[in-house]
């Protein structure tokens, strides 16, 4: 393991130290790119360089104060230095930059919670539910509304039109009905009260099978299916904050929306895992986890969780092999090394669980509280001629 771990590490730091030369020579060509400057940092601190990334983020924010992933970059390297409130400040600086960005609200639940614990992370997860509601409904109605006059418009220059009008409206109107419905998000659930389980199903896919050919366009049906992944992942994170609350009906429901939309996500059978374990189904659990991985297999959370569950039921062995199976492949995943220590002590191997632990506290300390390859980034087209 040591001897694999060890390959691994240094080719990907010697990837990150190739990106890093070619950066700063571009850093040296102009400095006053902001994108350079952020990407310089990134890579800095993908290479555990906290104190050299901060130093370049600050150059990049002098020259774009406002750069929405050089502040959500400096929140995560404030996070990983473990100054909680530093980078929750920040982050709320971003977002009232920035106020629909999901990608800086998202990180805003994890603050949250780690600053002020789950109910407060749950009202974040209640107001990005809002937010989905107000942003995408309207919007995706609206252009609905623009495609269906566009297609009977189309239609309606056919010479075979008034042999299909009735049909085609009468099709038309169903799945229009159809998407509208399914597309609006009830959250009222998400109150004080408690009453009630959590919102209607929402069943986008099946309201698209249902469409008429022609009737949405693939741009359209792409930028739909991009919308709902997002309110799938945004139940997901509410039924987190719910099970870290120990309240098992309202996760349940989250959990019910999000499957109502993508049901073989690995994302959903991992939440229904862990929804799972909070009631003590320990066997339906597993079942979970490793359909998420036979889906997934590289699932990091679900494959993390079996593993402990086997040790848990006595099969050290195995939990051993899965562990370590998760530590190849992400090598800088503290919770896993701690997990495989705790395995490794229950068997006597405390020299190997001691380095374990001790290599988990390490890499803990540099971690942040969101992973930073989660701050999307893309590469502008510099022309050539």
């Amino acid at each position: 393991l040591s001897l694999s771990l060890g390959k691994s590490f240094e080719e990907s730091q010697c990837l990150l130290k190739s990106a890093a030369e070619v950066l700063e020579k571009a850093k040296e060509l102009d400095n006053n790119d902001s994108e350079i400057l952020f990407n310089l940092a990134w890579t800095q601190v993908m290479s555990k360089q906290l104190s050299k990334g901060f130093s370049t983020l600050k150059e990049a924010l002098v020259v774009n104060p406002s750069d929405m992933n050089s502040l959500h970059l400096l929140a995560l390297v404030l996070s990983a230095q473990k100054k909680y409130k530093e980078a929750l400040d920040v982050i709320e600086t971003a977002i009232e930059e920035y106020p629909y960005e999901f990608s800086l609200l998202l990180t805003k639940v994890k603050l949250s919670e780690q600053c002020h614990g789950p109910q407060s992370a749950l009202v974040v997860c209640h107001g990005l539910l809002k937010l989905w509601n107000d942003l995408y409904y309207e919007n995706e109605q609206n252009e609905f509304e623009r495609e269906e006059q566009n297609t009977e418009e189309t239609l309606a220059k056919s010479p075979s039109f008034s042999m299909t009008k009735s049909l085609n409206d009468s099709k038309l109107l169903d799945a229009t009905a159809s998407i509208k419905k399914m597309a609006l998000v009830d959250t009222s659930s998400l109150d004080d009260d408690g009453t009630g389980s959590i919102a209607a199903s929402v069943r986008i896919e099946k309201a698209l099978s249902e469409a008429p050919s022609g009737t949405l366009t693939t741009t359209h049906q792409v930028g739909m299916t991009r919308t709902i992944a997002m309110l799938s992942k945004l139940w997901l994170i509410t039924a987190e904050c719910f099970i870290n609350l120990e309240d098992a009906t309202q996760a349940g429901g989250c959990i019910l929306e999000a499957s109502s939309i993508f049901p073989l996500s690995p994302d959903v059978l991992y939440m229904r895992g862990r929804l799972n374990e909070l009631q003590e189904n320990t066997l339906e659990a597993i079942a979970c986890y490793e359909s998420a991985l036979s889906i997934h297999p590289h699932h990091k959370a679900a494959r993390q969780r079996v593993g402990l569950l086997y040790h848990e039921r006595g099969d050290c062995a195995l939990a051993e092999k899965i562990l370590r199976a998760c530590i190849l492949y992400d090598t800088s995943n503290h919770t896993a090394w701690n997990d495989l220590g705790i395995v490794l002590e229950s068997t006597g191997r405390f020299d190997e669980s001691a380095d374990c632990f001790l290599t988990a506290l390490r890499l803990e300390g540099s971690a942040p509280i969101s992973s930073f390859t989660s701050i999307p980034r893309a590469f502008r087209a510099f022309d050539t001629s």
